[in-house]
């Protein structure tokens, strides 16, 4: 790893474990249940400085497939930068906001939610659970026929992971789960410690799923300024897939997205929206194979 990203590597380390709730370290693999701690001080300090780390410490750019990758994505044809479109994100899908005091979490509904897969979405650290990044991947899902109950739920607050282990014990059947950048090492967690309420996870971004115990989609962009390319996991549970030319964020960028300007242009190209396609099809070739 570059040592410019060691910072953020140790932080999200602590970041996922930190947002655990206490009594998960005690409680038995597969099994969740019983009092939770409130206990989220260190979390928030690991937010906070994330958010707050320089913009210069920005990882090199890498395209090359390092061992164990799957596969590779990569558009077929590209357009031009310039090019737009409008509509990317999920105004048209069904989407009930659920707010309790600090707490903000979003469904988005299921066309058939009698036949439709619950899938919990975690944020990455400091962003809302109906940030831009989920809605624009539920657009692609809908576009590519997958139709899923997805909860983008909050984790940032007191009880956000109580709530969280709760929702996902109280299921009749194991849920999906998944997650973007700090979210996704907390999905890893759960998928790791609670594998009887678990069916199989995404991990978009950062986590790489070593630690895994169920059936595991990684996906990683090779130009992700963040995290760098971390593609790749021996654990034969994860089916490891490198996005060409994708950013943090699931944007179309060659070289990263770094300025306020360069991530609004890229959120609305048409090679971001074909790309978020792309991805959406290895979504449900991995779901139809499970």
């Amino acid at each position: 790893m570059n040592p410019k990203t060691t910072w953020y590597a140790a932080l999200f380390a602590s970041l996922a474990l930190s947002a655990v709730p206490a009594y998960a370290a005690k409680a038995k693999p597969g099994e969740i249940k019983g009092a939770m701690s409130k206990d989220t001080s260190k979390k928030k300090k690991i937010v906070t400085k994330i958010a707050e780390a320089p913009n210069h410490e920005v990882a090199p750019i890498s395209h090359s497939a390092p061992k164990f990758v799957f596969k590779t994505l990569q558009l077929a044809k590209v357009e031009a930068p310039e090019k737009m479109v409008e509509g990317l994100v999920a105004d048209d899908y069904a989407e009930r906001t659920i707010r309790e005091g600090s707490r903000e979490n979003v469904v988005y509904a299921a066309k058939n939610p009698a036949k439709a897969q619950t899938m919990v979405w975690m944020h990455g650290a400091g962003q809302r659970p109906s940030n831009i990044i989920i809605r624009r991947l539920i657009r692609a899902l809908n576009a590519q026929g997958v139709d899923l109950q997805i909860h983008s739920m909050e984790y940032e607050t007191k009880t956000g992971m109580d709530d969280i282990l709760k929702f996902i014990g109280e299921q009749k059947s194991p849920v999906l789960i998944g997650g973007h950048s700090a979210g996704s090492g907390l999905a890893e967690y759960i998928a790791a410690r609670y594998p009887k309420n678990v069916k199989a996870a995404i991990l978009l971004n950062l986590a790489d799923g070593h630690d895994s115990q169920v059936p595991t989609l990684q996906l990683h962009g090779s130009a992700d300024e963040v995290g760098g390319n971390r593609a790749g996991s021996p654990n034969p549970l994860v089916k490891a897939v490198l996005i060409q030319h994708s950013d943090h964020s699931l944007r179309y960028a060659p070289y990263g997205s770094h300025s306020p300007e360069e991530k609004d242009n890229n959120n609305r190209s048409v090679n971001t929206w074909e790309l978020n396609k792309l991805v959406a099809s290895e979504i449900k070739a991995f779901l139809k194979g499970l």
